[in-house]
C-alpha cells in the first residue's frame, strides 16, 4: 500500500531543514498493509500459426493468427461499494475467457 508508512512531502528548502512537512498516511482498514496487496495469477494457453506468400519478386504478404486461452482459479473479493457506485461486479476473474488476434503484414521493395 502506498503511503501505509507515511508520505512527507516537503514545499521547498526551508520546510526540510526545518523538518515541516505535511504528512499523509493511507492504509487499508484492517490497518495491516498486507491485506491491500494483490495476490494472484493465472494460466494462459497459447497457439500460433503464420505464413508468408510471395506474390511477387518485390511483394511479400505474411499472415497469421494467435490464440490465447486464460485459466485462473483466484476469485477476487467482491466489492458492494464499487457494485453499488459503478455497477461493476470486482469478483470475476480471467477464467475460461480466450482471445483470438489476427495478425498480417508486408514488405515492399520497391527499389
Amino acid at each position: 500500500m502506498p503511503a501505509s508508512r507515511g508520505r512527507f512531502r516537503f514545499f521547498g528548502y526551508d520546510d526540510l531543514i526545518n523538518g515541516e512537512a505535511r504528512v499523509d498516511y493511507i492504509n487499508v482498514p484492517s490497518n495491516n498493509s498486507e491485506d491491500g496487496a494483490a495476490a494472484w495469477g493465472y494460466d494462459k494457453f497459447s497457439l500460433f500459426a503464420q505464413d508468408v506468400w510471395q506474390v511477387s519478386p518485390t511483394l511479400e504478404v505474411n499472415f497469421g493468427l494467435r490464440y490465447e486461452r486464460f485459466g485462473q482459479d483466484d476469485e477476487p473479493t467482491r466489492d458492494a461499494t464499487i457494485l453499488a457506485t459503478y455497477g461493476r461486479d470486482t469478483s470475476s476473474n480471467l477464467d475460461g475467457l480466450d482471445l483470438i488476434q489476427p495478425r498480417v503484414g508486408f514488405r515492399w521493395d520497391a527499389f
